[in-house]
């Protein structure tokens, strides 16, 4: 078993009611949260076989302790260059040299996006960086928890953005339906002929 950090962003959580934070570090036993704006981010560090059985486990210990509670993503846990160097305690420098191939093997992933205009900044999937890491400078990442691999984060993405959607399609429904049902019930109102 590897032990995984998974962090989610979560609608529906408050971070400043007493009650809901103990049920919530009862139920988990290593989480942290913050916030990011409207969202919280929460996240969950548990021991798991693959890093689909550890999203799956902190997605259902979550919704579980705090029922009112909605994941609308897991984080991809984005970073720059500085970023990945304050994290693996190396220079900015040495990033750079990874990144353009001059140290390491080569192959560093490719950046996730590229945020900003005339300064932009590349940034990465912080899990396709530790991947990288984890066969290039093994050393580094030692003692680091394993993030969620980026097409397990994406995947699950797709899961929660579909559910999300059929959720608020059935919500329409049911509105558009009682609509309906009231207007025919008034006197005068159209009902269509039944063949």
């Amino acid at each position: 078993m590897d032990l995984y950090e998974v962090t989610f962003l979560v609608a529906g959580l408050d971070d400043r009611d007493d009650a809901v934070m103990d049920r919530l570090h009862e139920a988990i036993e290593d989480v942290s949260v913050g916030d990011r704006g409207d969202l919280a981010e929460v996240t969950v560090w548990l021991n798991a076989d693959t890093a689909d059985v550890a999203v799956r486990e902190a997605h259902v210990q979550l919704e579980s302790a705090v029922t009112a509670c909605t994941v609308r993503q897991v984080d991809l846990d984005l970073v720059a260059a500085s970023d990945i160097a304050e994290r693996v305690g190396q220079s900015r420098e040495a990033v750079r040299l990874w990144v353009v191939g001059a140290r390491g093997d080569g192959d560093f992933p490719a950046p996730l996006g590229i945020v900003g205009g005339r300064n932009a900044t590349r940034v990465w999937a912080w899990a396709d960086v530790y991947g990288w890491l984890s066969g290039s400078k093994p050393e580094l990442v030692k003692g680091l928890p394993r993030p969620v691999p980026t097409p397990v984060a994406m995947l699950t993405n797709a899961r929660l953005m579909s559910t999300q959607l059929i959720g608020a399609e059935l919500l329409e429904a049911r509105e558009a339906a009682a609509k309906l049902a009231h207007a025919t019930e008034q006197p005068g109102s159209y009902t269509p002929a039944v063949h």
